[in-house]
C-alpha cells in the first residue's frame, strides 16, 4: 500500500512550473491495523462464548474494555465497552473495598504477573453477586504494571453453598 500527496509549485507569474509529490509505503501501518481487527474479532468472539465477564484495562489511559458477557453478567451497557478503574471500583461492595484495594495495591508494587480475588460485585439491577475476578498483569521494561487482562466469574451459587454449611 501506498499513499501519495502531491503539491503544484508555480512560477511568479502563476504558471504551473511543477508537481512535486511524495509516496509514503503504509505496507506495515495497513498489517498492524488488519491484525488489530483480527485481535478484536477474537476477543468479542470468547466474550460472547463464555459466560465470564472478559475485561482488558490499559493502565496507562484508565481504559477498560469490557467484552460482551461483561453486559450479560452484570447489565451494564458501556459507551464502546469502555469504563475506568475508578467506575471499576465503586462496584465492589463497601464492605470488600479497602480489601480488595489493599490486594490490588500490594500486586501492583509487587513484581507478580498474576492477581487474583473474590468480591461481591454491584449488577445494574442494584443487586450483588459474588465474583472470582482472575488476570495476567503486564509489565514493562521496569517492571512497571502498564495492562491487566482478565475474567470476572460469577461465584454467587457457590458462595450461598459455603453460607449454608457453615
Amino acid at each position: 500500500f501506498h499513499t501519495r500527496k502531491y503539491a503544484p509549485v508555480f512560477s511568479n507569474d502563476s504558471t504551473l512550473e511543477m508537481m512535486l509529490g511524495i509516496g509514503v509505503d503504509i505496507t506495515a501501518q495497513k498489517k498492524a491495523e488488519a491484525d488489530l481487527k483480527t485481535s478484536n474479532e477474537r476477543f468479542s468472539y470468547v466474550s460472547q462464548a463464555t459466560s465470564d465477564a472478559l475485561w482488558d484495562w490499559n493502565m496507562q489511559t484508565d481504559e477498560i474494555f469490557v467484552g460482551e458477557s461483561y453486559s450479560t453478567l452484570f447489565g451494564y451497557h458501556f459507551k464502546n465497552n469502555i469504563i475506568t478503574g475508578a467506575e471499576c471500583e465503586n462496584f465492589v461492595h463497601p464492605d470488600d473495598r479497602e480489601a480488595y484495594l489493599e490486594k490490588y495495591e500490594r500486586i501492583l508494587n509487587g513484581d507478580s504477573l498474576k492477581w487474583s480475588d473474590e468480591y461481591r460485585y454491584l449488577k445494574a439491577d442494584g443487586s450483588y453477586t459474588y465474583v472470582s475476578d482472575k488476570a495476567i498483569i503486564i509489565r514493562d521494561e521496569n517492571g512497571n504494571a502498564i495492562r491487566m487482562i482478565g475474567a470476572m466469574e460469577d461465584i454467587t451459587e457457590r458462595k450461598n453453598v459455603e453460607e449454608q454449611n457453615r
